[in-house]
């Protein structure tokens, strides 16, 4: 807030200058003060949680590093058009947004530092002038395709991130990029053609990522100064990927967990520098692993610490080759063929070189070879050294090995002196291979004895000789060959058939056989393959009462190594009837009949009762009917079966009467029906009628009944009627119904 001064006219132009250049320093907000120095605005660690409004549009840098500026809308930046730099490294920015067209002369962009997650699609796609683009150290896991759509972009770090994978199409159409840095992300995979938009890198560097592999097209015709995929995780070199390159200045593999350099391990690579330093696990460098490369002028072996030998002829086809580094290894010697004639600067220092006249063809020799050798040999040095000794054979191999059943096994035998020691191996059983020869499974080639497919009867002792003119020395190795714990054992064992059972630790695949001993000593064997996941098997089809042997086995090319073997004899050929398994007819009729006959003795019963129990509901209806004569209402159980049962009988018993003839002495009259819904007997009009002739009392005691089931709503269209016979001279007697109806009934 500007201090208040009195109104005067003559401080005014005091003031202005003053004033003017408050207002050029700009205020970004209450207590953030952004001062110029020249063309620049220093805007960093000022705690601002939001760009500054009010810039000069004459600002060329903008300094934002290190405030609270969780998001960045490049939006709200204004128009710039001349600012060229905008630093917001270790701002704490979660997101961006915005687009660029207020910035149209923005070349360097650094938002290293930060907390970014992802680059999406066109974020930058605004920026048409950008040169630089710095993203390192923030969390971004993913590049979108097309995200760094930058044509002119000529410099891109995305180190220290989280990224995983890069895609073919995420640095599109960067034409004119010439260094990238991915180094120490979380690479596994780079695509093929990830890099085919720009081919000419001065660096690209994929150090100290998770690369094991290469796709083939991955690197194809770039032209690079300075390739780097040191400290990833490749146990063998990427050959065929570095074959693609169309150049690099200087290739960097230092790093790696290679073991063994092998046989054509760098073949056609044109590279002028190759570095491959600091492998830990490196032991050996195989005859002609660097092979056919044509530019190759400087190769460095160095710091392999657990490197002892060098085969001779390790580099061929190099004409270029000037400088070779070989210091700060294990070498206990040097042969004179590991050195290709070209090299006219050879590095030795920091090995545990042998003083021994092996090395006297360093110093004093036809070559143009300018070696470094350090302390080997002081103080009198190399050129003391007798022209001839007695052979040595070097360490190259432990005194005792353990080695797994089935796998290979190799031994390296070397021995120094002069003139050059010719060697031999002996084997455990007592044979002995020279040079370039083999006896079964076992070779003998340039020293090195390779024993494939180790067996059981491979462990021993086996025994380098190297022997010259002077003298003769050797070495011996104890090799036991570990097997597997193998569990074999019969599940079920019938006359046809046997299931065995079995568990190798390791896991390996195996190979089940069988084998019948005939009576004339012959053998048949039949051998099923199995896969890792197989824990049983069932032999079919055998014969009877037979000895069998069933073994486990481990299949290697063309060798078969047994590792458990099981003799089992098959049963008679009744062992099946005699465990009751054929099917027993007898016993199952002996059961069925007693059942049957209970069930059906049981339905008998029951249908007797039935029965009897209508016969006697339809007793005690009819003699209802008998007791019914008064008018009276009658109680009963029937049903809707009931009710036309008596319906018939009353129909019956009218025909028979009508047959006869009239019968004076009878008067017939409806006293009443069944009511199919309360089984009661309710008397009629007619009944009510004929009660009518009685005695006062019954009259009105019929009266009242009919009143009453009126009044309740009894039912008179759907009920059975019921008629009964009196006769005149006495209506309290009524004669029972004839026998020949009940008997219908």
């Amino acid at each position: 807030m500007l201090p208040s001064v009195p109104q005067t006219p003559a401080l005014l132009p005091v003031l202005l200058p003053a004033l003017t250049l408050s207002l050029v320093s700009g205020v970004g907000r209450p207590g953030g003060v952004c001062p110029y120095s020249g063309s620049v605005a220093d805007c960093a660690a000022r705690n601002l949680t939001s760009p500054p409004s009010g810039l000069s549009q004459n600002t060329t840098e903008l300094l934002l590093q290190h405030n609270r500026l969780a998001r960045l809308d490049f939006g709200r930046l204004g128009l710039l058009q001349r600012l060229e730099l905008l630093n917001c490294s270790g701002s704490g920015l979660r997101a961006i947004s915005g687009s660029g067209a207020g910035l149209p002369s923005l070349q360097r962009l650094d938002l290293s530092g930060n907390l970014l997650s992802a680059v999406s699609a066109n974020t930058f796609r605004s920026f048409t002038a950008l040169r630089q683009l710095d993203l390192s150290r923030n969390r971004i896991g993913s590049v979108a395709d097309a995200g760094l759509v930058l044509p002119r972009l000529t410099e891109l770090d995305l180190s220290h991130n989280l990224l995983t994978a890069l895609t073919r199409y995420a640095l599109i159409d960067l034409t004119e990029l010439q260094s990238v840095d991915l180094s120490h992300n979380l690479l596994l995979r780079v695509a093929g053609g990830a890099f085919a938009g720009a081919r000419n890198f001065s660096r690209l560097d994929l150090s100290s990522n998770r690369l094991s592999r290469l796709h083939v097209a991955a690197l194809r015709g770039l032209h690079v100064q300075t390739l780097d995929l040191s400290d990833n995780m490749f146990r063998n070199l990427p050959t065929e990927a570095l074959k693609a390159v169309k150049f690099a200045g200087v290739l960097e593999l230092s790093g790696n967990p290679v073991e063994r350099l092998g046989t054509r391990a760098l073949h056609k690579v044109s590279a002028r520098q190759v570095q491959f330093s600091r492998a830990a696990p490196l032991r050996r460098v195989a005859r002609h692993a660097v092979d056919d490369c044509p530019l190759l002028e400087r190769l460095t072996l160095s710091d392999n610490p657990r490197l002892d030998f060098v085969q001779p002829e390790m580099a061929r086809r190099v004409p270029r080759l000037r400088h070779l580094d070989l210091s700060g290894n294990g070498l206990l010697t040097l042969h004179p063929a590991a050195v290709p004639d070209s090299v006219q600067r050879l590095d030795l220092r920091r090995n545990p070189l042998r003083c021994d006249c092996t090395l006297r063809w360093l110093v004093g020799g036809q070559r143009q070879l300018t070696a470094a050798v350090g302390d080997v040999c002081a103080p009198a040095g190399l050129s003391a050294l007798p022209p001839r000794c007695a052979p040595h054979v070097l360490p190259l191999f432990a005194e005792n090995r353990t080695e797994r059943l089935g796998e290979s096994a190799s031994f390296l035998c070397a021995g120094g002196g002069v003139p050059a020691a010719s060697l031999l191996w002996t084997l455990p059983a007592g044979g002995r291979l020279s040079e370039g020869q083999c006896t079964g499974r076992v070779c003998h080639e340039r020293g090195r004895l390779t024993v494939r497919y180790l067996h059981t009867n491979d462990s021993g002792r086996y025994t380098c000789a190297a022997s010259n003119t002077l003298g003769r020395s050797h070495r011996s190795v104890e090799v036991a060959v570990r097997s597997p714990r193998v569990v074999l054992e019969p599940v079920s064992v019938t006359s046809t058939f046997v299931t065995v059972s079995w568990s190798v630790t390791g896991g390996a695949a195996v190979l089940l056989g069988q084998r019948r001993a005939t009576d004339t000593n012959t053998t048949h064997f039949s051998a099923h393959s199995l896969g890792l996941q197989a824990q049983s098997f069932t032999f079919s089809q055998l014969a009877p009462g037979t000895e069998y042997t069933f073994s486990v086995a481990l299949q290697r090319a063309e060798f078969v190594i047994p590792l458990k073997a099981l003799t089992v004899t098959t049963r008679r050929a009744g062992f099946l009837h005699m465990r009751g398994r054929r099917r027993n007819y007898t016993t199952v009729i002996a059961m069925a009949v007693p059942a049957t006959l209970i069930v059906l003795t049981c339905l008998g019963v029951w249908v007797r009762k039935l029965h009897h129990w209508r016969r006697h509901r339809r007793h005690l209806t009819l003699q209802q009917l008998a007791r019914g004569g008064g008018g009276g209402v009658l109680p009963s159980v029937s049903n809707t079966s009931d009710m036309a049962l008596l319906n018939h009988a009353a129909a019956v018993h009218a025909s028979e009467q009508r047959a006869e003839g009239p019968e004076p002495l009878l008067e017939t009259a409806d006293v009443g029906c069944l009511s199919q819904s309360t089984d009661e007997l309710v008397p009629t009009s007619a009944g009510r009628a004929a009660g009518a002739g009685g005695s006062s009392v019954e009259r009105d005691a019929a009266q009242a009944r009919s009143s009453k089931s009126e009044r309740d709503g009894a039912p008179t269209g759907s009920c059975a009627v019921i008629s009964v016979g009196t006769r005149q001279e006495n209506r309290a007697s009524a004669p029972p119904v004839s026998s020949d109806v009940v008997g219908r009934i």
